[in-house]
Parts: C-alpha cells; sequence; structure tokens
C-alpha cells in the first residue's frame, strides 16, 4: 500500500468539472513531466504578484506529485491513456486566454502530453470565442551529458511547435556567464530565467495587453542571438511606439520587484523545510541486513546512513539471537532456517511498504538466499506494482569453496529481486599478497553504504536534477544484470582522475565493453566548497560517449555533499 497520500492530486475526469482551476484566471502556467514541474513549483512558491494567475502540476508519478506542496492543483494523466484528450480537457475545463507550459524535452513523457494539450487549446473557428486563444510553450533543453535524448529533443520541439502558438527554447547548458561555471547555478538561471518569462506575460495581461502583443516579443526573443532577459526584449521589442511605451509603462513595477540573493536564500531554506517535513513520517527507503555478513554490513554504516538518507528503515534478520542482541540496529528479527512462517514473518517486516528496497547479504551459505528471494518477491507482488528491489549480493572469498553454491543463489534470487548487484571480495586485492583481510571487508562495507545512498540520491536529492521514480523503476527493471563501481578524484583534474579510477574499478570485476549496456545510473557527489563546474561536467560527459552505448538512457543526479575539500565522487551502475 502506498504511504502517500493522494489527497491533494487529482484523477481529471470529463465528467468531473470540480477539478478545473479557477475560470476567472487569464493565465494558466502549467507543469509538465518531472522538469516543469520542478521549475513551477519554484515559481509558485516565490510567487507572482497578480491575481490572474493558476498553477497546475500534471506528472505521471504519484509519489513525485505528492512532494509538490506549494502547487493545489495536481493531476496523474498517463501519456498512453485512450481517454488522454478528454482528461486534458477536463484540466484546462472552457479556459479562454492563455496558457503557458513549462516541460522539458527529450525524455518519454512530457512532449506526448504537452502536444495534445496545444492542439486542444488551439483556436477553433466554429467557436469564437476561442478566438484570441494562445499557448506557449518553454522547453528545456537536456544536457549534453544526456546526449541519447539529443535526438528526441529535436522530435518533440518539432511536435510541440505543430500545435503551440510560440515555443520558447531554454538551454541548460547556455545559461552560465563561462564555461567554468557550476551545474547548479545553471538550474538556477533556468528557474529564474522561467520565471522572468511567466512574470513578464503575466503583468502584461494582468495590464490589458495582448496576447499577442506578448507574442510579439517571444519572438525577438526566440531570434535574439545574445539571448538578453525577456524583459529587456519587450521594452525594446520594435512594436509600434504606443505600445511600446505602454509595455514600458505596464513594467514598471515588475522592474522594481527582482529577485534578491536574500529572497532566493529564503525560498531555499522554506521549500528544504517542506520537503523534510513531507519526508519525516514515512520511509521510502527501507534497507535489510540478512545473515552474519548483510547484518555486520548494515550494522556498520548504520548511523551514517541514518544521517544522509534520514527517510531510511534499518532491519536485520539472523538466525543468531545473540548476535543480534550485539547489533545497534534497532528493528531486529529472528528467523530460523526453513521456518514454516517465513511468508508471513517477511510480510509483517515489509508491512506494506512503498519504495526502494535494499536487501544486502553474503552468498554461499545456507541461510540467507530464501530470505533475501521472498523479501524481494513480497515486495514486487504486494500491491507495489511500482515497487522496486535491489539485492546485494557479496560473494564469498576463494578460500571458502563456497562459489558454486553463491552463484546458485545469485540465480535464485535474480528471479524474484528487480536487480541483483554482486560485490566480489577477491579481483581488487588478491594481486596484493600483504593486504590485510580486515581492511578489505571494512571496505566491503564502505562500498556498499556508498552505492546505497547513490541510488537513493538519484531519486531523493533535489539539488540538481532528481529523476522521476518511474523512470528510475523502469531503467532498473530492464536488462537482465547490473554492475557498479565508484571514482574518486581530487585536484585540479579530479573529474578525469575519479574517470580512471571508476573505469578501473569496472576493469577489476571484468568489465571493459559496455555496448551492450541499457541503462546507466550516475550520481556525482562534491563539496559546497567545490561546485561541479561545467568543465567537468563536459569531461564526464566525453567518457560516458566513448565508452558506452549511444542508445542508453542515463539517469543521473549530483548534490554538494557527502564529500569534503575538492574531492569529486561519482558511483555509475551499469544495467545490462
Amino acid at each position: 500500500m502506498p504511504i502517500f497520500d493522494f489527497d491533494d492530486i487529482q484523477m481529471p475526469d470529463d465528467n468531473n468539472h470540480s477539478t478545473r482551476p479557477h475560470s476567472n484566471s487569464i493565465v494558466y502556467i502549467i507543469g509538465v513531466g518531472g522538469c516543469g514541474c520542478n521549475i513551477v513549483e519554484y515559481i509558485c512558491k516565490i510567487g507572482i504578484p497578480c491575481n490572474n494567475v493558476d498553477f497546475i502540476l500534471i506528472d505521471h508519478d504519484s509519489k513525485f506529485l505528492n512532494a509538490k506542496k506549494s502547487v493545489d492543483k495536481k493531476f496523474i494523466v498517463d501519456k498512453d491513456d485512450t481517454h488522454l484528450d478528454g482528461k486534458l480537457k477536463s484540466i484546462i475545463g472552457e479556459h479562454r486566454g492563455m496558457i503557458v507550459i513549462v516541460t522539458g524535452v527529450g525524455g518519454w513523457y512530457s512532449a506526448s502530453v504537452v502536444a495534445p494539450l496545444c492542439r486542444l487549446y488551439q483556436p477553433d473557428h466554429d467557436n469564437p470565442d476561442t478566438e484570441n486563444n494562445v499557448s506557449l510553450a518553454l522547453s528545456v533543453l537536456p544536457f549534453d551529458l544526456e546526449y541519447y535524448r539529443k535526438p528526441k529533443a529535436s522530435d518533440d520541439a518539432a511536435l510541440i511547435s505543430k500545435y503551440a502558438t510560440k515555443v520558447i527554447t531554454i538551454n541548460n547548458e547556455k545559461q552560465n556567464d563561462f564555461f567554468g561555471g557550476s551545474v547548479q547555478s545553471s538550474f538556477d538561471k533556468v528557474d529564474e530565467c522561467v520565471y522572468d518569462i511567466v512574470e513578464t506575460v503575466c503583468q502584461m495581461t494582468e495590464n490589458g495587453e495582448t496576447s499577442m502583443s506578448i507574442i510579439a516579443a517571444c519572438d525577438k526573443l526566440v531570434e535574439s542571438k545574445e539571448e538578453p532577459s525577456l524583459k529587456e526584449l519587450i521594452i525594446n521589442a520594435g512594436l509600434t511606439k504606443p505600445e511600446n511605451n505602454d509595455l514600458e509603462e505596464n513594467l514598471h513595477s515588475f522592474l522594481e520587484t527582482i529577485k534578491t540573493e536574500k529572497a532566493l536564500r529564503e525560498f531555499n531554506e522554506q521549500i528544504g523545510k517542506r520537503r523534510n517535513e513531507g519526508n519525516a513520517t514515512h520511509a521510502f527507503i527501507k534497507i535489510i541486513g540478512v545473515g552474519s555478513c548483510g547484518c555486520n554490513i548494515v550494522n556498520g554504516f548504520s548511523i551514517v546512513i541514518d544521517q544522509q538518507i534520514p527517510n531510511a528503515d534499518l532491519v536485520i534478520i539472523d538466525n543468531d539471537r545473540q548476535s543480534l542482541r550485539k547489533k545497534s540496529v534497532s528493528d531486529k528479527y529472528c528467523i530460523e532456517n526453513d521456518d514454516p512462517e517465513l511468508e508471513n514473518k517477511i510480510h509483517e517486516i515489509l508491512d506494506g511498504f512503498y519504495g526502494v528496497l535494499f536487501v544486502v547479504a553474503g552468498m554461499g551459505g545456507d541461510y540467507s538466499a530464501p530470505i533475501v528471494a521472498e523479501l524481494c518477491r513480497q515486495h514486487q507482488t504486494e500491491d507495489n506494482g511500482s515497487g522496486v528491489s535491489i539485492a546485494i549480493s557479496v560473494m564469498p572469498f576463494d578460500f571458502e569453496k563456497r562459489e558454486e553454491k553463491a552463484n546458485e543463489d545469485i540465480a535464485m534470487i535474480a528471479k524474484e529481486a528487480t536487480k541483483v548487484i554482486t560485490v566480489d571480495n577477491e579481483p581488487k586485492y588478491k594481486h596484493i599478497p600483504d593486504w590485510p583481510v580486515l581492511l578489505t571487508m571494512n571496505q566491503i562495507g564502505q562500498y556498499i553504504s556508498e552505492l546505497i545512498y547513490s541510488i537513493s540520491s538519484i531519486i531523493l536529492k533535489y539539488e540538481y536534477n532528481p529523476v522521476n521514480y518511474i523512470d528510475f523503476a523502469t531503467a532498473l527493471k530492464s536488462g537482465s544484470k547490473a554492475v557498479a563501481a565508484t571514482g574518486r578524484g581530487k585536484g585540479v583534474d579530479r573529474a578525469i582522475d575519479a574517470t580512471r579510477n571508476l573505469l578501473w574499478n569496472f576493469a577489476s570485476m571484468g568489465y571493459h565493453e559496455f555496448g551492450d549496456m541499457k541503462n546507466l545510473l550516475l550520481y556525482i557527489s562534491v563539496s559546497q566548497e567545490h561546485h561541479l563546474t561545467f568543465q567537468e561536467f563536459d569531461d564526464i560527459t566525453q567518457m560516458m560517449c566513448m565508452l558506452f552505448n549511444q542508445d542508453a538512457n542515463i539517469l543521473w543526479n549530483a548534490s554538494e555533499d557527502r564529500v569534503k575539500g575538492d574531492e569529486i565522487t561519482y558511483t555509475a551502475v551499469a544495467i545490462f
């Protein structure tokens, strides 16, 4: 059963007009998909000083929409719904005026909703009331790192252009004043750029300007090579002199309300508080250690995980009661081998949990595999169609002579889990005769901690590019196997050094070719003092383009935390 609340999320219906926005609004600001919804929430949170605007969010991920606390009108829409037109018509209702749609292009969802939304809002020659209908689409292009989305982005833009009155394209990569600018500043500038456009449009409509005057100014924006701010373009739009004077006068108040750094900082603090409040009572990540190996690892990093993923639940399961008593993890379950009540006990442990389940266990013994398989099976099937279970299976050392049994265990788990990630102790260190065994075991725990944190943060961290949960689940469910590695680097060439380290770690596991890779999860960590720059972003991009399958889908995110100084760390999970 889902943990999120559906109260604020509406399912549009042709016969249910109560879900429609207020009819007295002149402008609807509609965010479609992950990118569009994030930007529109930003705009709504800061606020538009006009009384003629309504904010609407449209997405297919109910959990994602539920986290958008600033916007009241949120609608779940499936792009493949056979009644798509009817549902979109229900959302816009009988609105007359302008709709401004904010969306990212290049994904598999947004354009399929934006295009019919604009088509439905085109002027109807048989209905004179619709002759002034105007749709303005603000399309945000993918980063160069998302090279696989470039052709799709062009197709999306062409599709939307067929129906929208005007399309304005916003390029993430060109929002910085110089190539070495930080990626975070690019996101901020995209938000601010869209905010300026939206606020200006609302100001003009409130002061009686016609929609076509606004579009004329937007034409100048599209034609401009320097891409100045929209408010500057409108003042110098080359319209007739009386119109130009009116525009200057109407924008006077707007020019006096430019956002300050203090206002932006206060916004970030407020939105962070809202997110924390929204996630405080519900766990979306559950990490379970099974058997002595899994329990030791989960217990070892429990403090770190609790601090850095505060909405994660930790659980350990073993058949050794004395060992369980010594562990600091509070949720402990003693389950004997071949327990006839295994299924019921697993049901109690999951207890309707919805989200991402990590199960950590050692392979090759007689205990862990059946329990891990049952955990993954129940999480996949019990009212949890979008549930994701990731089994992190630790292979035994060579001297334990358990490799054959371990491979059988992994095959059993793979039938039930969304994805199995195998952690092998031997290849990396066995060529160093005096390498301490205890240090290897500690590093395995650290590596698994980093892996769980990185995968979780791809969808939980909001600083850069939070990934839509449904896209995340779809990527993990593709392919038959997954392999993960982490790279680290410091200093001037830290991104290049981290890339070399990452590739060496992949090679140590026997992976040199990635031509058949279907999807890639990528998470980058830097410190707040040393931002991720576009030069470093480009270094990583070049590595992706050269080594990985060009048709593969890359889901990425980054944040400024976890590492200190000038270190950069990124974890890649390749799905084959």
